[in-house]
């Protein structure tokens, strides 16, 4: 009966002891534990791995970005995402955007295709092209049909016509010109076949209305209606387009009319009227001829 009692009361003691040790409230180093051991991404998911600084998870086919701290970065709702030039490329249904690194949608998942070019993202949908800067601001619409940079900005191209606009998307040449070149420190434009000249920031030096334009001697010689004329540099008329033919001499104009030779000076200001069968230099002076006479000039 002793023996019995003994048993009851050591069985007591230890359950006791026991339950006291597992109703012990939680120390500081367990309560610390258990936030380690939170769930840090609020949904299950099929699979996940490292990538670039964050959790590239995938749930039933579709991909998203968390930090290692569960902050949401991207969605998961996209097919892909991949590193693309300091931001993230996401796609989906076949069309592409794209996400800063803070997760910020930069640009709309609305395009066919997205490349990087010469600093800004060159934006394609429906086989027209776009600008969009760093920061995803559109400088230019989508709506050419090719762009290329040309020195410091960018050519347009669309429908046959051309122009020219600054990185940040300003206009300097408008796009309606059939072709734009290099001329010597400016622009030639040609429309309905007529050539002009601007300068590199979009000021018009010449109207397109010339049939052909040269330069030399830092003068423009144009020919309109098969008639010649000089300007300067500045789009100033030297001489106006009325003339057979004209030639730099000795730093003045020979001009030729209905087979007539004339002299005008670096200005414009006629020196010998145009009747002369010939013009030449003689010890710094100048010989016209007419009808075998001839007549000294002095330069």
């Amino acid at each position: 009966m002793y023996r019995n009692i003994v048993k009851i009361l050591l069985t007591f003691m230890f359950l006791n002891g026991v339950l006291c040790m597992h109703t012990v409230p939680l120390s500081a180093q367990n309560r610390q534990n258990r936030i380690h051991t939170q769930r840090i991404i609020p949904f299950s998911f099929d699979q996940i791995k490292s990538f670039g600084g964050a959790y590239l998870i995938t749930k039933e086919g579709k991909k998203g970005l968390y930090s290692y701290t569960g902050k949401k970065i991207i969605p998961c709702e996209f097919d892909k995402i991949k590193n693309f030039h300091g931001e993230y490329l996401v796609e989906k249904d076949g069309k592409q955007g794209l996400y800063n690194k803070s997760g910020k949608k930069i640009i709309a998942c609305e395009y066919d295709d997205i490349k990087f070019q010469n600093g800004d993202f060159l934006i394609i949908k429906d086989h027209k092209k776009g600008i969009c800067k760093k920061n995803g601001k559109k400088v230019i619409a989508c709506e050419n049909d090719n762009i290329t940079l040309y020195y410091d900005d960018y050519l347009l191209e669309n429908e046959g016509k051309k122009g020219i606009y600054t990185r940040n998307g300003k206009t300097i040449i408008p796009c309606e010109f059939d072709q734009i070149q290099p001329f010597y420190g400016k622009f030639m434009l040609t429309k309905k076949n007529k050539k002009g000249i601007y300068t590199r920031n979009g000021k018009k030096v010449l109207p397109c209305v010339y049939d052909d334009i040269t330069f030399q001697n830092n003068y423009f010689f144009l020919v309109q209606n098969n008639k010649r004329g000089v300007y300067d540099q500045n789009g100033k008329k030297i001489i106006p387009c009325e003339y057979d033919r004209i030639q730099f001499f000795y730093g003045e104009f020979i001009l030729t009319q209905k087979n007539k030779k004339g002299l005008s000076d670096r200005n414009g200001k006629k020196i010998i009227p145009c009747e002369y069968d010939e013009i030449k230099v003689l010890n710094n002076n100048w010989i016209a001829t007419h009808n075998g006479e001839m007549i000294l000039y002095k330069r």
